[in-house]
């Protein structure tokens, strides 16, 4: 079901049972409840005024973007383990727990107040934006397979990527790195043969 771009304040579908896509891009809704909604598996309502958000039972939920609902505050996504694409950006997250997502592929968690990320248990990761988010420090040691990283305006002071061997794009301008942080991983890029 598609009803992106219609100033929408609102949406039941309470009775859509046999739901599995759900895009409500660019509206006005401030809350939605899908917990009556089990099949759900990708779900699209960036630029809303979420501030409510039930997903109660959408086990089978793999695409989740939520962009730009800047006062949601929270998001629980511990019930979703087939979960595998995942945009959070600009949501007003304080916290954002990943240890029961080990599926996730792509991860954009940009412009949240996030003072920790752990990344340990999403070994498949292959894209990550944490740009402005505030952490000081992240654990790259099990995302070998990460090809993207954008951790830009963060204050981070050291950033090691050696057991990231495909990496192709780093992202770290605007960070506290030290000539000796950002030479290290310069070198750690050119044993990866970039």
């Amino acid at each position: 079901f598609d009803c992106d771009h219609n100033s929408i304040t609102s949406l039941n579908v309470s009775g859509l049972t046999a739901l599995t896509q759900l895009a409500a891009d660019s509206n006005t809704l401030t809350s939605l409840d899908l917990h009556t909604s089990p099949l759900l598996n990708r779900l699209t309502v960036p630029n809303n005024s979420l501030t409510s958000l039930n997903l109660t039972g959408c086990t089978q939920l793999a695409v989740l973007v939520m962009a730009a609902n800047g006062a949601l505050g929270t998001l629980n996504v511990s019930a979703f383990s087939l979960l595998t694409y995942l945009d959070c950006s600009q949501c007003g997250l304080v916290s954002l727990d990943l240890t029961h997502n080990p599926q996730l592929d792509t991860l954009n968690c940009a412009y949240n107040s996030l003072p920790a990320l752990s990344l340990v248990a999403n070994t498949a990761l292959t894209f990550v934006n944490a740009e402005g988010i505030g952490i000081s420090t992240l654990d790259l040691s099990h995302n070998t397979v990460l090809n993207h990283l954008d951790v830009l305006s963060n204050p981070l002071t050291t950033l090691n990527i050696s057991a990231c061997p495909l990496l192709t794009v780093v992202y770290v301008f605007i960070c506290n790195l030290t000539v000796l942080a950002v030479n290290t991983i310069l070198s750690q890029l050119v044993t990866f043969g970039l």
